[in-house]
């Protein structure tokens, strides 16, 4: 048992300087529109993308993927980045209370404004962000929302 509370110290320790330069990372994502699993994936400097898989309201399911601009905040604190964004979403839900996979399709595009916080110490991501979307086929021309995100970064 020490032995892997030894190694695994180690990896915690040099693993932590590359927390605020992460790569990917994967979470869930709570809020009034879009909540569901999310992943982070940055190539490279201030290019993000990310995609959303989430359930929707009175069943159904919608995946949007963004491209996403980052950047450091001017607050001068590490880990803490803003970003806004941009993509498209394609889906399904019903507007009827049967609570049933399936029924109105969906396709629009989507933009994105928030805030991230890289923790240093631990292998996690904490974003707020703004999220409006216009549907070009389906129900509810426009809709928007706010969520928080929880994300373990991978690498």
């Amino acid at each position: 048992m020490k032995k892997v509370l030894f190694v695994l110290s180690i990896m915690l320790i040099t693993s932590v300087s590359a927390f605020s330069q992460y790569h990917t990372a994967i979470g869930l994502r709570g809020g009034s529109h879009f909540s569901g699993i999310t992943i982070r994936h940055i190539p490279g400097e201030h290019i993000t993308y990310e995609g959303i898989l989430s359930l929707r309201y009175h069943g159904g399911a919608m995946a949007t993927l963004l491209l996403e601009h980052q950047y450091n905040t001017t607050f001068d604190v590490d880990g803490l980045n803003w970003y806004w964004g941009y993509g498209a979403h394609a889906g399904t839900w019903n507007n009827d209370n049967n609570r049933k996979f399936g029924g109105d399709f969906a396709l629009g595009v989507d933009g994105i404004i928030g805030i991230e916080y890289v923790v240093p110490e631990i292998p996690l991501v904490f974003s707020l962000d703004y999220h409006p979307y216009i549907n070009i086929i389906g129900p509810d021309f426009f809709g928007n929302g706010t969520a928080f995100s929880i994300r373990y970064i991978l690498n």
